[in-house]
This record gives structure tokens, C-alpha cells and sequence, in this order.
């Protein structure tokens, strides 16, 4: 039961985290501006938070 969770939430995360990556990686993107800074600190928010899933799959 806890497993199926995790991998629900992670499957959202990793679509979302997609998203944010292909936005970031588009040639005509918001690099600058406070929406850059966002979408940096969501990526790095979403790389944290898939780290802990790995960690409690683990266990």
C-alpha cells in the first residue's frame, strides 16, 4: 500500500519535474526574472523530494 503511494506521487512529481525542465530548457524561456528563479528552485525542490521517495522505498 505504501509502495503504490509512492510511486503515484512520484510519477507526478517526475511529470511535473518534466514540465519544469523542458520549460527551463526552452530556447525562447523564462531564464531570468523571478519566474527563472522559480522554476530553479522547483527543480531543485523536485530533485530533493524524489530523493526522500527513493529513501522510503528503500526502507
Amino acid at each position: 500500500m505504501k509502495t503504490n503511494k509512492l510511486d503515484k506521487l512520484e510519477k507526478e512529481i517526475r511529470e511535473e519535474f518534466d514540465k519544469c525542465m523542458a520549460n527551463l530548457n526552452n530556447p525562447v524561456s523564462y531564464k531570468r526574472g523571478a519566474y527563472g528563479i522559480r522554476l530553479k528552485q522547483m527543480i531543485s525542490d523536485f530533485k530533493w523530494v524524489l530523493t526522500k521517495i527513493e529513501e522510503l522505498k528503500k526502507e
